[in-house]
């Protein structure tokens, strides 16, 4: 989680959603989802898929970073599970939307600067 502009923001697992609590209203919204929908997809996305070596959550989207930083936020992604070269992507998995996993995004909103604090 974050404070960027004075709301705070929060990644939520397994939909990689990143819900935003506004200062001036006082209510959470939906920000933004930063993996695509999948057709028919369970609570877990590609958790109904062919039997391999990987665990059924393994592909759970999670926000794993939102980083304030200067004029913007930054967003992180990534599945739930320790991926490693060696783990076979089963054939459900499009490789655009493989690319989703690991990302980084910079949000922006007008006018908001981060302001570091000094301890001097």
């Amino acid at each position: 989680m974050a404070e960027y502009y004075g709301d705070l923001y929060v990644g939520y697992w397994p939909k990689g959603e990143v819900w935003r609590y506004g200062y001036q209203t006082g209510e959470w919204t939906l920000f933004k989802r930063f993996f695509s929908s999948v057709e028919g997809e369970p609570f877990i996305p590609y958790a109904r898929r062919p039997t391999d070596s990987l665990d059924q959550a393994f592909f759970g989207q999670r926000i794993t970073a939102l980083v304030p930083y200067e004029g913007a936020l930054y967003v992180a992604t990534s599945n739930l599970r320790t991926w490693t070269s060696s783990a076979a992507i089963p054939d459900v998995m499009d490789p655009t939307r493989l690319a989703e996993y690991g990302a980084l995004y910079k949000v922006t909103r007008q006018g908001c600067r981060t302001i570091y604090a000094n301890s001097q």
